[in-house]
């Protein structure tokens, strides 16, 4: 239990989440999608599929609204994947 609280409240995860999505947005002139499709190929080490993508660009849209900053939401956006269950188990 305590690993799990960790993960979403954990102060290294949460900079580990934000230096993820410094990367991510490093690559320059990407749209939501492709901030998406970037994110889940570095976290899960494979092409995304269309409907992961998807999901996540409308993640984005939906954080941007809610977050301080685009940036803010790209983060958790990062910080979802890095607390996902195919980043955290090997298959």
């Amino acid at each position: 239990p305590d690993q799990a609280l960790e993960l979403m409240n954990g102060k290294l995860i949460l900079e580990w989440s934000r230096r993820f999505a410094a990367r991510v947005a490093n690559d320059r002139g990407l749209d939501q999608a492709g901030q998406a499709e970037r994110a889940l190929r570095l976290a899960y080490a494979r092409p995304p599929r269309a409907e992961e993508i998807a999901a996540a660009a409308a993640f984005l849209d939906k954080q941007e609204k809610l977050a301080a900053s685009p940036e803010e939401a790209l983060a958790d956006l990062c910080h979802t994947l890095l607390s996902s269950t195919e980043f955290l188990y090997i298959q």
